[in-house]
């Protein structure tokens, strides 16, 4: 097989088949790779930043919306903006998810 195809092939393979649409899949293209799927962080991350445990933030705790979409949009600390990279739409379902996170039963909770 010739190098360009196989490269073609492999990049098609890779490539997601959609881009993400739910709040769910917002949350995990973009902020489970530090958060962790259920928001208690990623060891690396946590070892760096505790503050990446979301379940422990007061701003989730209290409900805090306009604070976690604002806190989401333009970034904190070592976490990203993501006002350029999220359509609105997208940042209110993926602050909604996060929100959310504060009621998601588990051990530990």
């Amino acid at each position: 097989m010739d190098g360009a195809v196989a490269l073609l092939l492999l990049t098609a393979a890779c490539a997601p088949s959609r881009p993400p649409e739910t709040p769910r899949e917002i949350y995990a293209a973009y902020c489970a790779r530090c958060h962790a799927d259920d928001g208690r962080g990623v060891p690396r991350q946590l070892e760096r930043y505790p503050k990446a445990d979301l379940r422990r933030s007061e701003m989730i705790a209290r409900g805090d919306r306009p604070a976690v979409l604002e806190r989401t949009a333009k970034g904190y600390g070592p976490m990203p903006a993501f006002a350029t990279k999220l359509t609105p739409a997208e940042l209110e379902k993926v602050t909604d998810f996060v929100l959310a996170l504060r009621a998601a039963p588990g051990p530990g909770n």
